[in-house]
């Protein structure tokens, strides 16, 4: 049986407490449909999110493009947050936003680098977009609901997005050193084979 990661656990219990404590002292259906639209103002707007990104030009999310830039304050936060010892403990989105990471063959191939550091910059203009929206969208719910419903569900969103942003800080920087050393690799075979064909 495969266990459960701290990540997964925290939101579960979470989410679970958020409802179940609601719904135990104050059992009906005011209370029912409160939660209902807390959830769905706070969590179903990444599903848009999700669908207008993949309609945004590809060129966009190129890891080379100022905004995704990793600078020193999220070099900081990576080192703060020890992200290194927990990120292989969180479930892996990409299958959903249309990605798997062994969706080819060769996992360092420089197609393969290219496909990862652009999908790279699309999770983290997902999450950090969905890490926001958490916040803009307590604007929109009753202010009766704040404490005991729509802050506690817009803080769990905004981990469960957090997270996955800090993992792409600090992959991506790897990523996209791994690909310069390919392309170094490829230039200096192209250079060989090109010097090679002069004595044919």
């Amino acid at each position: 049986m495969k266990k459960i990661s701290l990540f997964s656990l925290v939101l579960i219990v979470g989410f679970s407490l958020v409802i179940g404590l609601n719904l135990i002292f104050s059992f009906n259906w005011v209370t029912a449909w409160n939660l209902f639209v807390c959830l769905a103002v706070i969590l179903a707007p990444a599903g848009v999110f999700l669908f207008v990104g993949r309609l945004l030009p590809k060129k966009l999310f190129d890891g080379e493009k100022w905004w995704f830039r990793v600078g020193k304050f999220q070099r900081i936060v990576c080192v703060v947050t020890k992200v290194k010892s927990w990120k292989d403990k969180i479930p892996v989105g990409g299958r959903v936003a249309g990605f798997r990471l062994n969706k080819l063959n060769t996992p360092r191939s420089l197609e393969y680098v290219n496909r990862f550091i652009q999908e790279s910059c699309f999770a983290e203009w997902l999450h950090f977009t969905c890490f926001v929206w958490c916040f803009v969208a307590l604007i929109f719910l009753p202010s009766e609901l704040f404490l005991n419903m729509s802050l506690p569900i817009s803080l769990l969103f905004a981990y469960a997005n957090i997270t996955p942003t800090i993992i792409q800080w600090y992959t991506r920087p790897r990523m996209i050193k791994l690909r310069d050393s390919l392309l170094k690799r490829q230039d200096a075979y192209d250079k060989e084979d090109a010097e090679q064909g002069e004595y044919v």
